[in-house]
């Protein structure tokens, strides 16, 4: 009996796995990079937020400088996430973010995502709620999300109830 060949997949197919791969490490590769510019504006938020605070509200103004590192670009991304909504917690995100482009990049399962994120944005909420606890000694701990469920808690559990 002859041997019969399998039919050959055409290359048109070839080609589009291709450039799914090259979307991917270009996907993966922009989330690293944002990840990781993410983390540098943070921390340089940490050093430098009372002197930028000026330079919020004057966005494009080129007379003013900013000290953030990444100027007033991460001065404002820096303050809307730190200050403005989770504090200390948002350096998950830059994590998360560094974490699925690696996926993306080296071309790893990418089953468990969802998952990683779901649990990250319950642990940025619990964190930020925690860190309000410390909103007048240290504001940036907590944002203004925490602060804001933190008074709201207090409000209706009590100050012994959110505590203990």
């Amino acid at each position: 009996m002859a041997k019969r060949e399998s039919p050959r997949v055409p290359k048109f197919y070839e080609e589009k796995e291709q450039r799914i791969v090259v979307r991917h490490m270009l996907l993966g590769s922009f989330l690293l990079l944002v990840g990781f510019l993410s983390i540098v504006s943070f921390v340089s938020y940490f050093f430098h937020h009372q002197a930028d605070q000026s330079t919020l509200e004057m966005f494009f103004e080129k007379e003013i400088p900013s000290k953030n590192i990444l100027n007033k670009v991460g001065a404002v991304f820096s303050h809307f996430f730190i200050y403005k909504l989770f504090g200390i917690a948002s350096f998950i995100f830059p994590l998360l973010l560094g974490y699925t482009g690696h996926l993306f990049f080296f071309d790893y399962s990418r089953e468990k995502v969802v998952n990683h994120w779901s649990w990250s944005f319950l642990y940025i909420i619990l964190f930020s709620v925690f860190f309000g606890c410390y909103h007048y000694d240290m504001p940036l701990l907590g944002g203004l999300v925490g602060f804001e469920v933190n008074t709201f808690l207090v409000m209706y559990l009590g100050k012994i109830g959110v505590s203990g």
